[in-house]
């Protein structure tokens, strides 16, 4: 079981597909009037607003977040979602013996551009969550533009990797080093998620002669 963090890298077999994907979706912003005033970047924008949101629409949980978000990798593609899923659920299992596992996660596309600027109000820790953590999806992304960890009060700069994986106790905090690019095919691209509930079910030992 990961306690702190544990970074994984080519995590993804085909990354270059999940890209495709990335640049396939359209994205939301928080907040109407900030949505509007981004129409300008080159970041394809779901802009619609309505009393009954769609499936899967990032705005809908309570959580505040910066920069542009997919929809929950759940509405987008089901199959997509279940095999990147079940990959992460391996890594935190870690080699423990499990039969079954119960567990409530969020995924999405995020995607940051250079018209952020990470300070400290950035640095936070994931409410309401056990484990989440970020894959990182840019192909040239620019130095000193990963994840700063707090770890133990020392703060770990986990680098921005094309297909690395980081995964963290959702109670660290941590924050983006930097933001690059103004499109979506140059920005700061990644996949990130939130375990929100896990529950494991151990498989029990034979006993010899039983």
């Amino acid at each position: 079981m990961i306690e702190q963090y544990a970074i994984y890298d080519n995590f993804l077999a085909d990354p270059a597909a999940m890209v495709d994907i990335l640049r396939a979706q359209k994205y939301f912003v928080q907040g109407r009037d900030k949505a509007a005033k981004r129409v300008k970047n080159k970041i394809p924008l779901d802009i619609t607003y309505s009393s009954s949101p769609i499936l899967g629409d990032p705005r809908v949980n309570s959580s505040k977040w910066i920069g542009y978000r997919s929809r929950d990798i759940h509405a987008i593609d089901v199959s997509i979602h279940d095999l990147i899923i079940g990959q992460l659920l391996e890594k935190i299992i870690n080699g423990f013996s499990v039969i079954k596992v119960e567990f409530e996660v969020e995924s999405y596309f995020h995607i940051l551009t250079n018209e952020f600027t990470p300070n400290e109000k950035w640095f936070h820790r994931d409410s309401n969550c056990l484990f989440a953590g970020v894959l990182y999806l840019s192909e040239n992304p620019t130095p000193n533009s990963g994840t700063v960890l707090n770890v133990n009060d020392v703060k770990i700069s986990v680098e921005n990797k094309f297909n690395r994986l980081l995964i963290y106790n959702a109670n660290l905090i941590h924050g983006v080093e930097s933001c690059f690019g103004d499109s979506i095919e140059n920005a700061r691209c990644t996949y990130v998620f939130f375990f929100k509930d896990i529950s494991f079910y151990s498989s029990i030992p034979k006993m010899d002669g039983k």
